[in-house]
């Protein structure tokens, strides 16, 4: 009868561990990956011409406004300054930025605009769109170099075209686009391409676990 009690307990024994063994075994499983990149000196590029765009632009306004006797004249790479016949000044600055809206969430940068397209599942359909911002700040100046009460700001937009981006399934080649970045505010036909790339790929991952 001992044996007998012995014999079962060995087949319990083996039976639990096959079934842990079972529920313990790693099963290979895979997710789709979406990573989404922008060609970071096209995005420079574009940069460094709305800058410019924009300082340009002062100027020629500058000299357009100028009153007979004035000089204008570039003073620094964003700034312009007018000089009266009287010592009076008016210095002109301007900066610029960048949104990217992305389905039309709008984001600070092109990086955080790629990763929220990052995060879109294989065959979705997105759109983005660039958005410049200029500010112009003009300051008038005192013969003495005091200033000539409060400066005046403006606040001018311009939008790009809206591209379409398709993500693609697993295993297929990855989408390339060219997104128009405007570089100017006041004339639309000033702008850029940059190229962003979106592609999928499987990734491994574990999976399984042990007896609940």
């Amino acid at each position: 009868m001992k044996k007998l009690f012995s014999t079962l307990g060995m087949m319990a024994l083996v039976s639990l561990c096959l079934f842990s063994s079972c529920k313990d075994e790693d099963y290979p499983a895979t997710e789709t990956v979406t990573t989404a990149t922008a060609n970071a000196a096209q995005v420079n590029a574009a940069a460094t011409a709305a800058a410019n765009n924009a300082v340009a632009e002062a100027l020629a306004a500058a000299q357009a406004a100028a009153p007979a006797g004035a000089t204008v004249v570039k003073t620094g790479a964003n700034e312009v300054t007018t000089t009266n016949a009287d010592g009076t000044k008016e210095v002109t600055t301007t900066s610029t930025s960048y949104t990217y809206e992305v389905n039309g969430v709008s984001y600070d940068d092109m990086d955080a605009a790629m990763a929220a397209l990052s995060k879109l599942p294989a065959g979705s359909t997105a759109t983005i769109v660039a958005v410049l911002h200029q500010t112009t700040t003009t300051q008038k100046y005192n013969a003495d170099g005091t200033k000539n009460g409060a400066a005046t700001t403006k606040e001018d937009t311009a939008k790009g075209k809206e591209t379409k981006i398709e993500v693609p399934e697993a295993g297929e080649a990855p989408e390339k686009v060219a997104v128009e970045v405007p570089t100017s505010v006041s004339d639309a036909t000033q702008s850029k391409s940059v190229d962003v790339t979106v592609a999928t790929a499987e990734k491994g991952k574990h999976s399984g676990g042990g007896v609940q």
